[in-house]
């Protein structure tokens, strides 16, 4: 009896091994399938991704744009620029020199808000007595290092005097002062000459006076010109001259006419801005 029963499970166990054994055994998926199965992206899934990514920055920099136009157009809108703008349709005068004309006319009629603009900025330039503006080239931006006679000092009595003035009638353009003022810069390019003396030894008023009979003048000149607010700017700021007469000049009461004059010249690199002010003119 003992050995039928062993017998039995003997054959029961023999059975169930070679089951096992035959049957196919169940695959287990790896525990990493997403990184050992990532499908190689085809060519047109990458220029798809390529063209996204240059429509992403060229929206990047669209909207950029927008930014940097929105502020320019929130700066402009500060202004009424049309009665401010009275050399723009004269056919005597350059874009420059008609800009000229037109930021003295902005300093002359709001001096408070000139100064916030365009000049309060201009105190985070300096380290020490030089000031550092970021411009560009063809090479791309660089640091233009200057060295004034004051630093800061006079950048901050320049703001201190603007906010102290009144507003003044903006400037009317002159045909026959422009064209002494132009005389006199042309001249001086040429000759590399500096100075409101004339090569032929004239003063400003004995030029003016070539052209018509003008009452209390005066003349300022700029060298190494760069943009017609830098000029205005800087005439403003007068580092260097005690008296301030150039400032003085821009926002004299009594000055309603300007000629301005710009010559460049570019063996020395030094362009020459010359404006010459008046309170009347009469034709000889």
């Amino acid at each position: 009896m003992k050995k039928r029963f062993f017998f039995v499970l003997f054959t029961i166990f023999i059975s169930t091994f070679l089951f096992c054994k035959s049957s196919p055994a169940k695959k287990t998926k790896p525990v990493n399938s997403t990184s050992t199965t990532r499908k190689t992206s085809s060519p047109s899934n990458s220029k798809k991704r390529v063209q996204q990514k240059t429509q992403g920055n060229a929206k990047s920099k669209q909207n950029s744009s927008n930014t940097s136009n929105a502020k320019a157009k929130s700066k402009n809108s500060l202004w009424n620029i049309k009665p401010l703008d009275t050399a723009r349709n004269v056919d005597y005068l350059s874009d420059f020199e008609k800009n000229v004309i037109l930021e003295m006319n902005k300093a002359r009629t709001n001096p408070k808000q000139y100064a916030d603009l365009y000049i309060v900025p201009r105190l985070e330039n300096f380290d020490g007595y030089n000031y550092i503006e970021k411009r560009m080239s063809a090479a791309g931006p660089y640091n233009w290092t200057i060295r004034t006679q004051e630093g800061p000092a006079a950048v901050k009595e320049c703001i201190k005097y603007m906010y102290e003035q009144t507003p003044r009638p903006p400037l009317k353009p002159s045909k026959e002062l422009t064209q002494a003022a132009r005389d006199h810069a042309e001249s001086q390019v040429v000759t590399d000459q500096l100075g409101h003396t004339g090569v032929d030894g004239s003063t400003p008023s004995e030029r003016m006076q070539n052209y018509g009979i003008f009452m209390a003048t005066a003349e300022n000149i700029f060298y190494c010109v760069d943009t017609a607010r830098n000029t205005v700017v800087k005439f403003l700021i007068d580092d260097g001259v005690d008296s301030r007469g150039h400032r003085k000049n821009i926002m004299n009461r009594k000055y309603n006419i300007a000629g301005v004059g710009y010559a460049e010249c570019e063996e020395n690199r030094r362009d020459e801005c010359v404006i010459d002010f008046a309170q009347s003119y009469m034709e000889k």
